[in-house]
């Protein structure tokens, strides 16, 4: 277990999260809200996903599964976020009629 391999697995879950974030958010029909650079081309934002994390099972030093698990669970908030701020910006849209 070393410090570097649990660096690199938080790094990881935090861009897993922003990339479901930025890709649901988007999906919802409100691109204006994710990166103009992840809208040109998200599958560059999905290999330094990938990367992250096949580097977190290298070298976090805890099981592959916790891993996966990790990552798999990350969605969870990153849709639950997302899903908020696009009832946030319907709610806003509704208010200026």
């Amino acid at each position: 277990m070393t410090y570097f391999g649990y660096i690199l697995l938080i790094i990881g879950l935090i861009i897993n999260y922003k990339i479901y974030y930025w890709a649901t958010i988007s999906r919802k029909g409100f691109k204006s809200e994710t990166p103009e650079i992840f809208l040109k081309n998200p599958n560059i934002y999905a290999v330094v996903d990938i990367i992250f994390f096949i580097a977190a099972l290298i070298y976090s030093g805890v099981s592959w599964y916790f891993v996966i698990i990790l990552y798999l669970a990350s969605f969870i908030p990153a849709g639950k976020s997302a899903n908020k701020k696009y009832e946030d910006i319907l709610h806003e849209l509704k208010e200026e009629k």
